[in-house]
């Protein structure tokens, strides 16, 4: 492809690459094991592609669409694109064949965000404080930022059962929440929330490089002495 005009080939880690400041698309079969990261990468830049066309493996596109259940990644990333898997492919279509089921997922950058752009931090850490309080219901977890009455109230007109999980709620009733948080919230609730995806990315951090660690001393200790 080097010897086509239009094409440049650059080597290196898709991770650490500066993504262009002008519209682009994506297109590319991604390497499985990196799945979230490149996800990651491509849509929570300041310059993130008009479109995407990724395949990936059939378990990982169902948690970015949201099925059957929406999730933590997917309420960080629907409010700004519209998923959708596009085509299913045959594991004979990859050469060697693959031992998973493979997908195409289209990420479409969405214009207007359904999150307003000056409350897209403030509306990452709400969901990331609701999906890592590590409470079993919707009430055990909002009772830390909403007063009993409040609750009862959003009850009522969000329509949701408050001992259902975080899992349970739609996408608009996600944002909902986060609309009525952002018309009653205090400040000391606020200052609980703010950086909870912050402190996420962190602890992932901290458990990757500790499965590095045990992964080499486990190799280390395969090793015959010299």
């Amino acid at each position: 492809m080097s010897s086509l005009p239009n094409v440049t080939i650059h080597e290196g880690d898709f991770l650490h690459y500066r993504l262009p400041r002008k519209p682009y698309k994506v297109f590319a079969n991604i390497p499985f094991n990196i799945t979230t990261a490149i996800v990651t990468r491509l849509t929570a830049e300041e310059y993130p592609p008009e479109d995407a066309y990724l395949a990936m493996q059939k378990e990982a596109a169902g948690m970015f669409v949201g099925r059957p259940h929406e999730c933590l990644r997917s309420l960080l990333l629907k409010p700004w694109f519209e998923v959708e898997i596009v085509h299913r492919f045959r594991r004979k279509d990859f050469v060697p064949e693959p031992r998973v089921d493979v997908v195409m997922l289209r990420l479409r950058k969405r214009g207007p965000p359904l999150v307003n752009p000056a409350d897209r931090q403030c509306f990452r850490d709400f969901v990331v404080y609701g999906f890592t309080t590590w409470r079993p219901t919707l009430s055990s977890i909002l009772k830390g930022i909403f007063t009993w009455q409040q609750l009862k109230h959003m009850r009522r007109e969000l329509a949701f059962d408050l001992d259902a999980t975080p899992t349970s709620l739609s996408m608009e009733q996600w944002l909902n929440v986060f609309e009525y948080y952002k018309n009653v919230g205090n400040e000391q609730v606020i200052d609980r929330i703010v950086g909870s995806e912050k402190r996420l990315l962190q602890e992932q951090k901290r458990l990757q490089k500790v499965h590095r660690t045990r992964k080499y001393w486990r190799k280390q200790a395969g090793r015959p002495y010299q």
